[in-house]
């Protein structure tokens, strides 16, 4: 190690050790337990580890401050320390709760998975709260307790969102499917936060396993949550649901209604084209008229083309259309009409130029423009 890096190590580590003056002053009111339980608050994690040896410590407490000792090594990913501090400690008496929890972490740490579940069942189930319950059912089946496992996701009962997520993981791996729906659609009964949806239908996804019903009742719980909405719909289009996606762009347009192009858009998909021009309509009634009379067109219908009631501004913006229209009342011998069209140009090319010479011959032979 060259002298430079020796120097920035030194200057970290002294930055990282080193309290400020007004940490200093603070800490200084505290001291024992209270004085480690300030510095795990504020992370100062190698301070615990350096102040723990010379710290004057309370016998009748003493699984307590190997706890903290063990905590600061675990945050510092030092999980062989954090081991033996929590195995030293664990011969007194007063240990707090979460003692065993944080040991059960630690042997996971250290692949001990065997002696991780002998901890967490010693800490008690109605203790395992939260991600300790992936952990503990984790080093349940590493350790090949499989049927233990079962036993307690079949057995005991909680409230925890990630005993249930965890639930449905492994029951649809072992094979018990039937019994994994049942605890699902009793969950679905209720609301449940949005990002627990979310966990469920990756838990779900990664099984194999697609159930519409999850993004459904997290769409109705929360209709406003885009993610939500967004996996709904996307799941929805693949299963073909498109009058099922255009019922929930119209229930959001209530709210926006930039949607109503959405609902349009799918109603149309869906064969309710009725529904579907009402809402085009009202979501761009200029897009609606403009692409319905590009249908005509392409169709060659143009007495339906003359049925569309565009707005004498869109016509002037759009030459193209403009001849289309003029071409059209030429066609059904409108020839006023077709004329006062095509001279909604104030530019004419060739094409206009041409349909206006028609027009002029069809006045002075009308039997044979007749059509």
């Amino acid at each position: 190690m060259n002298l430079i890096n020796f120097f920035f190590i030194a200057l970290f580590s002294f930055s990282v050790l080193a309290l400020t003056e007004e940490e200093e002053k603070r800490y200084d009111e505290l001291e024992g337990l209270p004085f480690l339980h300030a510095l795990i608050v504020d992370k100062k994690h190698h301070e615990v580890i350096k102040q723990f040896s010379s710290i004057e410590k309370n016998k009748d407490q003493l699984g307590q401050y190997y706890y903290y000792l063990s905590e600061a090594h675990f945050s510092l990913k030092n999980y062989q320390k954090a081991f033996t501090a929590l195995e030293q400690g664990s011969k007194f008496k007063n240990l707090p709760g979460d003692y065993y929890k944080l040991w059960a972490r630690t042997a996971s740490a250290l692949k001990k998975h065997s002696i991780c579940s002998e901890l967490y069942l010693k800490s008690g189930l109605n203790n395992i709260v939260g991600a300790d319950w992936d952990t503990f059912a984790d080093c349940l089946n590493k350790s090949g307790q499989v049927d233990k496992l079962l036993g307690v996701l079949l057995n005991h009962q909680s409230e925890d969102m990630d005993y249930f997520l965890v639930g449905q993981k492994y029951l649809i791996r072992k094979g018990l499917v039937s019994f994994a729906d049942n605890l699902r659609q009793k969950f679905l009964s209720t609301c449940a936060e949005p990002g627990t949806y979310l966990k469920l239908w990756e838990t779900l996804e990664a099984e194999k396993i697609r159930d519409i019903k999850v993004l459904e009742t997290a769409h109705a719980c929360h209709p406003k949550a885009i993610e939500l909405t967004g996996l709904l719909v996307k799941n929805l289009f693949l299963e073909g649901k498109y009058h099922s996606i255009a019922h929930i762009f119209e229930n959001l347009s209530l709210q926006d209604p930039t949607y109503l192009k959405h609902a349009a858009e799918f109603y149309k998909v869906a064969g309710r084209q009725v529904i579907a021009d009402y809402y085009f309509i009202f979501g761009d009634e200029n897009e609606f008229l403009l692409s319905k009379s590009a249908k005509f067109l392409t169709q060659e219908n143009y007495a339906g083309l003359l049925t569309v009631p565009l707005k004498h501004e869109m016509i002037l913006q759009n030459k193209d259309l403009a001849y289309a229209i003029a071409y059209s009342q030429f066609k059904y011998f409108d020839l006023d009409a077709s004329r006062s069209t095509l001279f909604t140009q104030v530019k004419r090319n060739s094409r206009d130029q041409q349909l206006e010479r028609l027009i002029e011959q069809c006045r002075t032979l009308q039997w044979k423009c007749r059509p």
